[in-house]
């Protein structure tokens, strides 16, 4: 029996990290120290100024892939995921990488902005007493339904279709589970969603000559995976409470 689940020994070197985070804690000097490891920084919008503003270095999501694209788009690059995705060690990717000078990404460090956060602030904008909103929105006998309901619950109820659409996070969640994909099946990239692992990572790295351990990229994509089925959870609490 071959027993292709084994961990073994192999092991990631961490050259470059492309980083997009709601979550900043910790961002600032988790990148000081990967810059003191000569790691090249990668990174576009909030992340980058709050990067930049202490005083590390790093290039935008652009200078990577060589493309501009609108705001909504940037995180969905083409140039990413060929960083993400391609496999260096298979010689259809390598041609194709070093047809069209892709470098591969070696880190992605991304979390989202919570879709329960979002909500809240969605609910707080209404100004009108909760009820009074509730019956401009259902007829008499929907609002019969929902008496006795917690707040939220009714406010899921009620909330649009379109604005639960435009507060769901597409590129950031696109880049994690790539990312955590590409580890499962090559072992050739660590991506990083939980800034509590930030100073782990930075040990494993400093004692190991910037290398990850196969278990520690596996465990992470385990956590990657766990984390956007959370997420997708919360969109699904609100879709089924609308039926």
């Amino acid at each position: 029996m071959v027993f292709e689940d084994i961990i073994t020994n192999n092991k990631l070197e961490i050259k470059n990290a492309l980083i997009s985070v709601y979550d900043k804690k910790g961002i600032a000097d988790f990148v000081k120290e990967l810059e003191n490891l000569e790691v090249e920084i990668f990174s576009t919008g909030k992340t980058k100024e709050v990067i930049e503003k202490n005083g590390n270095k790093t290039r935008g999501f652009s200078e990577y892939t060589k493309q501009k694209k609108p705001k909504n788009l940037k995180r969905l690059q083409s140039g990413l995921y060929e960083g993400i995705l391609l496999h260096p060690e298979k010689e259809m990717h390598e041609t194709y990488m070093q047809k069209k000078g892709i470098e591969k990404i070696d880190m992605v460090v991304c979390n989202l902005y919570p879709i329960e956060d979002k909500l809240e602030k969605i609910y707080s904008n209404y100004e009108t007493p909760i009820y009074k909103k509730i019956e401009e929105h259902i007829s008499r006998e929907n609002l019969e339904k929902i008496k006795g309901l917690k707040k939220r619950e009714v406010m899921n109820k009620i909330i649009s279709y379109k604005n639960l659409g435009s507060i769901i996070e597409v590129g950031k969640v696109s880049l994690i589970r790539a990312s955590a994909k590409a580890a499962l099946e090559y072992g050739d990239i660590a991506i990083v969603t939980n800034p509590d692992s930030y100073n782990e990572i930075i040990s494993e790295l400093e004692e190991n000559e910037n290398f990850l351990s196969e278990k520690r990229i596996l465990n992470l994509a385990k956590d990657a995976f766990i984390y956007t089925n959370n997420y997708e959870k919360s969109i699904v609490e609100v879709l089924k409470s609308k039926n």
